[in-house]
């Protein structure tokens, strides 16, 4: 896949100068009737921060992603700032490692 340049512009230098390990996080599913059997809140993935040099980014979207605006520990909420896939597969490629319970996510990391 061909980079996708331009399509995070606000970012991109906060991205460059970021020289941590990048791990972009979903930690709940969106609209399918099952979602709750491989859904989790962010707080049940708390211990991802014990691992040194690592910058956390949220690529949650939906009503899930609210949960970072009272996460008491450091997160990157770059989702809100990716309304089209286009824009969340940039995020995508600008992170080192993508952990993930929706499959979307993790199927824009094999296009990678």
């Amino acid at each position: 896949m061909q980079s996708l340049p331009g399509l995070l512009s606000d970012w991109d230098d906060h991205l460059r100068q970021d020289d941590s390990f990048k791990i972009g996080i979903v930690w709940a599913g969106g609209a399918l009737k099952h979602d709750y059997l491989r859904s989790s809140t962010l707080a049940d993935w708390r211990r991802l921060w014990d691992v040194d040099g690592v910058s956390m980014y949220s690529l949650q979207k939906d009503d899930p992603s609210n949960q970072a605006a009272y996460f008491d520990l450091p997160l990157v909420n770059i989702a809100a700032d990716c309304p089209t896939w286009a824009q969340t597969m940039a995020a995508i490629e600008k992170m080192d490692l993508i952990v993930t319970v929706d499959t979307a996510v993790a199927h824009g990391c094999l296009i990678k």
